[in-house]
């Protein structure tokens, strides 16, 4: 209750499971809005249920969590992306879901509703759509910019989603995106379905993160019956859950590199998840884990495959390729750094510092550029110097495909050199 405590609030819901959840007016809903603001709480989320919004509220430091709840006047509320600015996507999805505005909102173009749903606001008052019009991006000013229209169609399994270049030459100085091309109605589909069936849409709402969604939709509901979850079931799904993750992690780490142009990290991390799958076959009968969290708790799970390969052994480690260990060149203590200079802190520190300080036309943020971290020598950014240096734990001849340093230190600890 300490989150609530220093919010106005009349009414605490009685069987509001696990964490409490409070009516609200205007200024418990403002200082709530000014608790984000200072970063004293975290948006958990913000969400609407007509006529009312719920906004869900985090204290990190002491582990709080509490909801709270406006009841909306005419169908309007503060606005709190306004002065939170991670709110503004969701007022936004709530106008196009519910129609319920935000008022002062910093953006008011819908979310959801890209113009084929055939009516708007689905979840409130329905009413019939208007003509489509175009969307608005948000302008960019300046000399040279151009405009790079990306999806929503792509050519890899990804979701659709539209991304607006703005740039002027490799300097991309706007990015803005659009998503909501497959919104699929899963709130209005879970009305009047039974348990098992709401399961199955919630593990529905997104392929890669089947788990995750089941994992939530499992807790919610147990909470709100207050069932006791027996300690196998906490186990596996923590399990599934961590499959899921390494290779969702291994995917999307290896899609970055390749964005870099580095497609040979993107074959080693293919090659991970790869493993990883196989992995969540072998225990649990799918490879993506779909529905094995209702399965599995309900003690209706598949059935393993005839000769299981599953075996103890490590999906990511000393085993990988020579070629994908040479992220870890930077690290002192690493045997095959013996024979080659690694960057000390203070030429470390530089490097950081540059890259945060980079040109003022280069938006993209440092961390961003992880990988450069290690492995660039100079200014990434050097017109005069465009090759830069890399920082190998292990080099490779690139026409043979075999590592060089590997038979170099095989012969000096032969020889004792």
């Amino acid at each position: 209750m300490a989150i609530l405590d220093a919010i106005t609030h009349s009414d605490v819901a009685e069987r509001h499971r696990p964490w409490p959840r409070a009516q609200v007016g205007d200024e418990g809903w403002r200082q709530a809005i000014d608790q984000l603001a200072a970063g004293r709480l975290v948006l958990l989320g913000l969400w609407g249920d007509a006529p009312a919004v719920h906004m869900a509220l985090l204290d990190g430091p002491a582990g709080d969590i509490a909801v709270i709840s406006y009841t909306c006047k005419s169908g309007k509320y503060p606005s709190v992306g306004a002065r939170h600015a991670p709110a503004i996507r969701l007022e936004r999805a709530i106008n196009d879901l519910f129609g319920l505005e935000a008022v002062n909102a910093s953006d008011l173009r819908s979310w959801l509703d890209l113009g084929f749903w055939g009516i708007r606001h689905p979840l409130g008052k329905k009413t019939a759509a208007p003509k489509h019009a175009p969307y608005n991006f948000l302008p960019a000013e300046g000399e040279g910019l151009h405009q790079i229209p990306v999806g929503p169609v792509h050519a890899g399994i990804i979701e659709p989603g539209h991304f607006r270049f703005t740039a002027n030459g490799e300097h991309v100085v706007r990015l803005e995106q659009r998503l909501g091309w497959v919104h699929k109605g899963i709130e209005s589909l879970m009305e009047g379905a039974t348990l098992e069936q709401a399961a199955k849409l919630a593990a529905r709402t997104s392929g890669d993160s089947t788990v995750a969604y089941a994992f939530a939709f499992a807790q919610a509901a147990e909470a709100a019956m207050q069932v006791k979850v027996p300690l196998r079931a906490i186990y596996l799904r923590a399990l599934m859950a961590e499959l899921e993750r390494l290779a969702n992690h291994f995917g999307d780490i290896g899609a970055i590199c390749n964005d870099a142009s580095f497609s040979l990290m993107q074959a080693q991390c293919a090659i991970l998840r790869e493993r990883t799958l196989r992995a969540a076959e072998a225990g649990f009968g799918h490879r993506l884990i779909t529905d094995e969290c209702r399965r599995r708790c309900l003690g209706q799970a598949r059935a393993p495959p005839p000769e299981p390969h599953l075996q103890a052994q490590t999906i990511a480690g000393n085993d990988l390729a020579p070629e994908f260990r040479i992220v870890h060149a930077a690290q002192p203590h690493t045997r095959r750094l013996r024979h080659l200079a690694a960057l000390d802190d203070q030429h470390g520190g530089d490097l950081r510092q540059r890259l945060d300080h980079q040109d003022g036309g280069h938006q993209r943020r440092a961390r961003k550029v992880a990988l450069e971290e290690i492995f660039v020598d100079r200014h990434v950014l050097d017109g005069d110097q465009p090759r830069a240096e890399l920082m190998l734990g292990d080099r490779v001849d690139q026409e043979r495909w075999m590592t060089v340093i590997d038979a170099f230190e095989e012969a000096w600890e032969v020889n004792g050199h």
